[in-house]
């Protein structure tokens, strides 16, 4: 199996300003997540095309965002048909360019919305918009234990306490398409294979 590659959208340095825009514009102080948008769509010329698969990401992101807080996850994953898996994916597969389009719209999406859109938001999001594009990958849930200071016993003969992180990414082939940030430190504990439409 290759090396991991990862989207290049979704990387930390994709998420800043791009050079010429500035940060420090008042209005977009004041009026918040809205002009934010509003002059990033102006600003970066944003065709038709990347409007609407924008569009389509915030949309969907905002529906995953509200089943994941109505229904249980074992729904959600069934109504995405994603289905466990114990077999990890081929890693000579090369993500193809609408795949791309949709990671990308997805990270800007997730950057823009009013609501919190983290790594599970996003990796679920990004299935449901391949699915429609009937195409596949993986979606990876995985756990952290670190020490908590906050927790720690007030005397030596007790171990410290533990806190537990979980992270979630979209995999396609040997690219991350979302979530690729710090995933190497989490320990695998479910894979669900996304199916074709």
């Amino acid at each position: 199996m290759g090396a991991v590659k990862y989207s290049k959208t979704c990387l930390p340095i994709m998420a800043q300003r791009r050079k010429g825009l500035k940060s420090g514009i008042p209005c977009r102080a004041r009026i918040g997540w809205l002009c934010n948008f509003w002059y990033d769509l102006v600003m970066q010329r944003f065709s038709p095309a990347r409007i609407l698969i924008f569009a389509e990401a915030f949309l969907l992101l905002g529906i995953v965002r509200l089943g994941l807080i109505w229904f249980p996850f074992r729904r959600i994953t069934r109504m995405l048909g994603l289905t466990l898996s114990q077999d990890e994916p081929r890693g000579d597969v090369v993500p193809p360019p609408a795949a791309i389009q949709v990671a990308r719209a997805v990270c800007a999406a997730a950057r823009r919305t009013p609501w919190e859109s983290k790594c599970l938001v996003q990796a679920l999001g990004c299935a449901w918009m391949l699915r429609r594009r009937n195409l596949t990958g993986m979606v990876y849930l995985g756990m952290l234990r670190q020490p908590d200071p906050s927790l720690a016993s007030q005397t030596a003969h007790t171990m410290q306490s533990h806190t537990m992180q979980a992270h979630a990414w979209l995999r396609m082939g040997n690219t991350i398409l979302t979530g690729a940030s710090g995933h190497e430190a989490f320990t695998v504990v479910a894979r669900f294979l996304l199916a074709r439409a």
